[in-house]
């Protein structure tokens, strides 16, 4: 079997990641040092235009080949897996907003990666949720991709771009996220999915199993939405305290 067809196997590996193993300890020790590194050099980067352009073009290369070879994985190697491979988890969502916030220079999309890439690259990295296979496999190496991506992108934007917190950002984002949650609950009905986790969560299952549905979705509604505002609140208070 050549490496091709064992990075993209379909058969899974009943493997479950370590939590803060080795493995994990080394890639949360790449998350931060990659976010020292835009802290430190934020200037150099703000000034030297030659240098943001092959960040934001390096940007835009990963995501398109970690995009090309995850949705192969999918939808063309497998029976058109519309339960697993949509972008409706934030994470995903916010590769798209890093993409295209970068190719067309939107503040509004920029402002999306912010807001869903902070949490969405931070939570995901301290309590990992991978699927079955074992490294090397697309879905494996895909993750990790993911979450340094948004969260890196999120800090290129709020750090060296010097984001600020205003109303209009907030009110764009609170109608983005709940057009996202409530596409993600019409899909998960449809495809029996958990896009978003709208129908279960990562943890904690058993408890939260236990409530009514309409509830569970309501708290989950909440959560995103307080999360928000959480970020516009304590980015608006740096804002006006530098």
């Amino acid at each position: 079997m050549n490496f091709w067809n064992f990075f993209f196997r379909l058969e899974e590996d009943n493997f479950k990641f370590k939590q803060f193993g080795r493995v994990h300890l080394i890639m949360l020790f790449i998350m931060i040092a990659g976010a020292l590194s835009i802290y430190v050099h934020r200037q150099k980067i703000r000034e030297n235009k030659g240098l943001r352009k092959i960040l934001d073009g390096a940007f835009l290369l990963i995501i398109l080949l970690q995009q090309s070879m995850f949705l192969y994985f999918y939808f063309v190697l497998s029976p058109m897996d519309f339960k697993n491979g949509l972008p409706l988890y934030t994470c995903r969502i916010a590769l798209y907003t890093t993409f295209f916030g970068i190719l067309f220079n939107s503040s509004n999309l920029k402002s999306a990666t912010i807001y869903l890439g902070l949490a969405g690259g931070i939570v995901p990295m301290i309590i990992p949720d991978l699927q079955a296979y074992a490294f090397p496999h697309i879905l494996y190496v895909s993750f990790f991709i993911t979450h340094l991506s948004v969260f890196w992108a999120s800090l290129m934007f709020l750090i060296v771009d010097e984001y600020t917190f205003d109303r209009s950002g907030f009110i764009f984002m609170c109608k983005f996220t709940n057009a996202v949650l409530a596409t993600g609950v019409v899909v998960n009905m449809l495809f029996d999915a958990n896009y978003a986790y709208l129908s279960y969560p990562p943890v904690f299952r058993d408890f939260f199993e236990s409530l009514p549905q309409i509830l569970y979705l309501f708290i989950v509604a909440t959560a995103y939405n307080l999360a928000n505002f959480i970020i516009y609140r304590i980015g608006s208070k740096f804002k006006n305290n530098p």
